[in-house]
């Protein structure tokens, strides 16, 4: 019932299958059967009947419902969350992925995106490299994780970026391709604990981090609270309450929603105040969108952010007007929406993220090219950000692209000629490829009328190359002999 009522809503699912050998075997880890909560040593399948048990109720599940209704599938909650992570729990978590995987591709429906980790915030990096030791990550196509912080605070952009973080630098140790994919986040509002109005400021800005760090995904856990229990907290996880009643955070994720949905985000934009200052750069229906805030050492303390000739008007968390014609604008713990910016800005985020990350990609790569290549490269970097100082033509945006696409294919001679190893030019890419992202949403945002094909096929095209380079030449094929 629930999947026809979302196939009819146009919903797609992400798909995650818990505790099914728990359920299924209960007695090969000494269960009755009626554990509400069963520990993941008790229910993860360990023998050839519960591990191909479990690939075979995955598949089943997965043909019943239609990979083209699913976005992904996830194959268990939170296995790094129980007890700590060891070799020997890496390789039996390994054992029945891998059937689950192999299955999936005899059946035809390995196309549809598998995420075989669902990670707490707890010990995932040991618990995914663990795995990567036995095997298992030519048979992933998605990381899944929960970076959940909780409460505000400081650091609260710098703990979720860094927990973000972990999982792309996995990603990237181990050639790049890879989805990330955040699959519950969120903040209990128990009695004693983190207030409604602090996540309802939470909220909007791990939104636009996530979106600005490349997820794939960002789920909210929870839609609706579980219970009514004031004190406890998986009963508290709701932006509605369980009698349907709106919280403050889903008023604030709708207002994010009405601003941001169906825009680009361009990345980030340099406010020149200090770290814990963000300001990210939206476009919607022609028309630039900024969403900026600070979390100082305390959440009341406020900055102030001169936007030189500009005149905005600055919305609330909330979608409520609160300053008009304004040069000027107050940055404090709750984000703010800024509007009416000039046709200059649409720039400006371009400018800084070719800066940043083809900054990076510099520092982090070109001393292993050859002198030619590394002076070539930096010419294409710093060629980007002088265009971007202004408002480039459409055609020098295309330039620009081109230039990075085609030394791709001089990363690929590395390959070829025996100087660099597979895994080294496929982190190459995959970060070339980061950066070509930002510079495609630019001319997709800023530019009327239709885009060219060229673009739109850049990015299919350098992600479809560097999967075969990853997979075929590098014999790292998604799914082994078995």
């Amino acid at each position: 019932e629930n999947d026809a009522l979302f196939r009819s809503m146009g919903v797609r699912a992400y798909d995650l299958l818990p505790y099914g050998s728990g359920q299924v075997y209960p007695a090969e880890r000494g269960m009755t059967g009626g554990e509400s909560w069963p520990t993941w040593e008790k229910t993860q399948p360990q023998t050839h009947d519960s591990i191909w048990g479990y690939a075979n109720y995955a598949t089943n599940l997965v043909a019943h419902k239609g990979p083209e209704n699913m976005i992904a599938l996830e194959t268990w909650n939170e296995p790094n969350h129980y007890t700590a992570p060891s070799h020997e729990k890496a390789q039996k978590y390994t054992d029945f992925n891998k059937a689950t995987g192999v299955k999936l591709l005899y059946e035809g429906l390995d196309k549809l995106k598998f995420a075989p980790y669902s990670l707490a915030y707890n010990n995932e990096v040991e618990f995914v490299n663990y795995s990567i030791d036995y095997g298992l990550w030519p048979y992933v196509d998605a990381i899944s994780h929960h970076p959940y912080v909780h409460g505000g605070g400081y650091n609260k952009n710098q703990l979720q970026e860094y927990r973000m973080q972990y999982m792309e630098d996995i990603i990237i140790e181990n050639g790049g391709w890879k989805d990330r994919d955040i699959t519950e986040i969120g903040c209990p509002t128990p009695v004693g604990g983190v207030t409604e109005e602090q996540v309802a400021r939470d909220m909007p800005r791990l939104y636009t981090v996530s979106e600005d760090m490349e997820n794939e995904a960002c789920l909210v856990y929870d839609l609706i609270n579980d219970g009514t229990e004031a004190t406890y907290t998986e009963h508290n996880f709701g932006q509605v309450t369980i009698d349907y009643k709106p919280k403050p955070s889903y008023i604030s994720t709708v207002a994010f929603n009405n601003n941001t949905q169906g825009g680009i985000l361009l990345g980030q934009v340099d406010c020149a105040i200090d770290d814990a200052t963000r300001a990210y750069l939206y476009h919607k229906d022609g028309k630039p969108v900024v969403i900026a805030w600070s979390t100082q050492i305390d959440i009341e303390d406020t900055v102030q952010w001169n936007l030189g000739n500009e005149s905005v008007d600055v919305y609330d968390k909330n979608n409520n007007l609160i300053e008009s014609g304004v040069s000027t604008v107050t940055l404090g713990d709750s984000p703010v929406y800024i509007m009416g910016l000039s046709d200059d800005w649409y720039a400006k985020a371009a400018y800084y993220e070719v800066s940043k990350k083809g900054g990076n990609w510099i520092a982090d790569y070109s001393d292993s090219l050859n002198a030619e290549d590394k002076e070539k490269i930096k010419g294409i970097i710093e060629k980007a950000k002088k265009d971007f100082v202004g408002t480039p033509s459409p055609e020098t945006i295309l330039e620009t692209l081109d230039a990075m696409y085609n030394f791709g294919f001089d990363i690929v001679e590395y390959k070829e000629n025996g100087k660099l190893e597979d895994i080294e030019v496929s982190r190459m890419l995959y970060m070339l490829y980061r950066v070509m992202q930002r510079v495609a949403r630019f001319y997709m945002s800023a530019y009327e009328g239709e885009v060219p094909e060229k673009l739109t096929n850049r990015a299919d095209q350098c992600y479809d190359a560097a999967k075969v380079l990853y997979k075929d030449n590098m014999q790292m094929m998604q799914y082994s002999e078995q």
